[in-house]
């Protein structure tokens, strides 16, 4: 088992509209997700598939260093976290969005959640972006797309609750990466 640590620097929570997230005193994790949270529940509906599947989108997590990434490769002179839409800022664990699925995260308080994979970055979210920042650091037009291009394997985590409990900034939180003898 590898072990790393870090610590909760926000925690965001809603029903994810145009403008992101709403920063919060703490969000409460239970086993069908975030409470107020638009990915709350076991299941959700698949575009895709055209039905009901399991949801492993039960939280969204971003580190605070990858904000940062992501921010100087688009040239921003700011990049707010809860644009981004995830439910936890985190910061001091060396390249977040790469954890492995099946990797976990526990808190000090006992909450444990699991990775089930990283997130796509997409142009709708370098939409928002877009509209919300209008010009980069030098003063020309931001484009959708440069965000999937900024944001590739720096856009975060998403996964499911297996223990459930309060979250709130100033958290410790410990990465419980599992490496089986068959690889990750």
């Amino acid at each position: 088992m590898n072990k790393s640590s870090g610590e909760v620097v926000s925690v965001f929570n809603g029903q994810h509209g145009e403008e992101g997230m709403e920063p919060v005193d703490m969000i409460n994790a239970t086993l069908e997700g975030i409470i107020k949270s638009r990915h709350y529940g076991f299941t959700r509906w698949s575009n895709s598939r055209k039905m009901v599947v399991r949801n492993e989108r039960q939280w969204t997590g971003l580190s605070v260093e990858e904000v940062e990434i992501i921010r100087q490769k688009m040239n921003l002179r700011e990049l707010a976290a809860e644009i981004l839409k995830p439910n936890i800022l985190i910061q001091g664990i060396p390249d977040f969005s790469q954890l492995p699925r099946g990797t976990k995260l526990a808190f000090e308080n006992g909450t444990l959640l699991v990775v089930e994979e990283f997130t796509d970055p997409c142009t709708p979210m370098g939409q928002r972006i877009a509209n919300r920042y209008i010009t980069d650091a030098d003063g020309k037009p931001i484009k959708a797309n440069m965000f999937p291009k900024a944001a590739n394997h720096e856009r975060g985590l998403v996964g499911v609750i297996e223990q459930p409990g309060i979250i709130r900034p100033g958290d410790k939180v410990e990465v419980v990466e599992f490496i089986s003898k068959f690889g990750k």
